[in-house]
């Protein structure tokens, strides 16, 4: 592989030596961390790390994968267990939560999710999975028993059952609520339907039955199966006004995936899954729209995360 770009970015970027340009000169350099409490002296290392940071920066964006780099988080399975997506403008962030600034200008100002073995990035199972789940109205019932009266449902609970029903073709079910409530049980939390309605007729409203393992969905990691080009990354910017709101804009970096990127969304969907007569087909279609309609990662508000299916 090229790259380990895990490695790169949270290790290699801060202590490689670079070949910059300075005032007509070649020069070499590393950045420098110190934090001296005299500004005007960390105002001198913030100069000297700009272009080092700059050349940081470029490295990343312009390292080439190969598909046979990409093939290294590649899951075996059958065509009802994954599907593909590519990522449109502005481009993909996971994982800008993390750590990943020294208060230097130039660098990199939010973290970055990467896949810890082969240092490629991906959008980890939990990630998936919950994203998928917020589509759902995640009602809540009076009793501990999950197939109990419901609770008042919010505004926004009516309108993400109203979606889910559009998504499964549900509109002709006399109990629509209900058979939304339990498919999501199901799907993100393993509950056996069946077993459960037999005990709630018997009146054991506490004992609640799991699905086994084998019959379980599992939410995989969406990995990256083709590249935009050779490459996968891109630099993006912000840029928040701190003192006067109609001038003097910070520029700050952060590292983005670039549209054009193909994902492929990995899960385990057995034909034994215990579901309101629901095929896992079906559940496989409603998560690529969701995906397509809300996208996943940070800042899906303005644009990013957002996918397109070729």
């Amino acid at each position: 592989m090229t790259m380990n770009f895990k490695q790169f970015f949270y290790k290699d970027y801060y202590e490689r030596t670079y070949p910059v340009r300075v005032n007509n000169n070649n020069e070499q350099r590393s950045i420098k961390l110190e934090k001296p409490d005299n500004e005007q002296a960390f105002k001198e290392i913030k100069i000297w790390n700009k272009p080092v940071f700059d050349k940081a920066n470029e490295t990343l964006k312009n390292a080439p994968v190969s598909p046979a780099d990409l093939n290294l988080l590649a899951l075996d399975g059958n065509q009802y267990s994954r599907f593909s997506l590519k990522t449109v403008y502005p481009g993909l962030l996971i994982g800008s939560g993390y750590t990943h600034e020294t208060n230097n200008e130039a660098e990199f100002k939010l973290g970055f999710y990467f896949d810890h073995s082969t240092g490629l990035p991906c959008i980890p199972g939990s990630s998936v999975k919950g994203m998928l789940r917020s589509a759902f109205p995640q009602f809540k019932t009076e009793k501990a028993n999950p197939y109990s009266d419901f609770k008042a449902a919010s505004e926004i609970q009516e309108s993400k059952l109203n979606y889910i029903v559009s998504l499964f073709n549900l509109e002709g079910d006399a109990d629509k609520k209900r058979t939304v409530h339990l498919l999501e049980l199901a799907i993100f939390e393993g509950i056996d339907r069946p077993e459960c309605l037999r005990k709630r007729d018997e009146g054991k409203w506490d004992e609640i039955e799991y699905q086994s393992i084998y019959k379980r969905i599992i939410f995989h990691h969406a990995h990256i199966s083709r590249a935009a080009g050779n490459k996968i990354f891109e630099i993006d910017t912000i840029t928040p006004h701190r003192e006067n709101p109609l001038k003097n804009p910070t520029p700050l970096n952060f590292l983005k995936i670039k549209p054009g990127v193909e994902f492929t969304f990995n899960f385990e969907m057995p034909q034994g899954f215990a579901d309101s007569n629901i095929s896992v087909v079906q559940i496989k279609e409603a998560f690529k729209t969701i995906l397509k309609d809300l996208g996943i990662g940070a800042k899906t508000n303005v644009g990013y995360g957002q996918f397109k299916q070729e």
